[in-house]
């Protein structure tokens, strides 16, 4: 190798590392690349209100669900995804899932059961958010009494011709 070509591919050396650099410092903004791409876990306190009263619900160590008129550290939830309209809903500090029996009664339980702890999660027109339980078909509420929704009876298609 000639002089004029080994100072040639040093200066060539130099540069690219001179300049690789200015290229890392600049982060790569890809969604693709960051750590909660695809997670769709979201932490928030779920709030209920009424005329009288407004609730954050919340999952106690013990299991007790209740409500409480602010933010506490055990209203702090994450809902998961757990497949297309259906959530799991989680205690922050209590570590436990919010799930559901047969009366409508809502509990916190360390165990994840799929049919009593996944709720079906509507967004109404209004911007309100509904969770219901798709095995026992109650609305999620703090209030004594519960609501059953069943889903209301499809009607037949007209596919009639008409007589000429």
């Amino acid at each position: 190798m000639s002089r004029a070509s080994q100072c040639g591919f040093l200066e060539f050396m130099l540069f690219a590392m001179c300049s690789w650099e200015g290229i890392a410092a600049f982060p790569n903004a890809s969604p693709l690349l960051s750590p909660n791409w695809g997670n769709t876990d979201s932490m928030l306190h779920l709030y209920t209100s009424s005329t009288r009263n407004s609730f954050h619900l919340q999952i106690h160590s013990s299991g007790l669900v209740d409500g409480s008129p602010h933010q506490t550290a055990y209203s702090a939830l994450v809902i998961k995804s757990e497949g297309a309209g259906f959530v799991a809903i989680s205690g922050v500090k209590s570590g436990r899932y919010l799930c559901m029996d047969l009366n409508g009664d809502i509990f916190g339980s360390h165990y994840f059961r799929y049919e009593d702890c996944t709720f079906k999660h509507w967004t109404l027109e209004n911007g309100y958010d509904v969770y219901q339980s798709p095995k026992y078909h109650y609305l999620v509420s703090l209030g004594k009494v519960k609501q059953p929704l069943f889903p209301a009876p499809a009607f037949p298609s007209s596919n009639r011709r008409n007589p000429e």
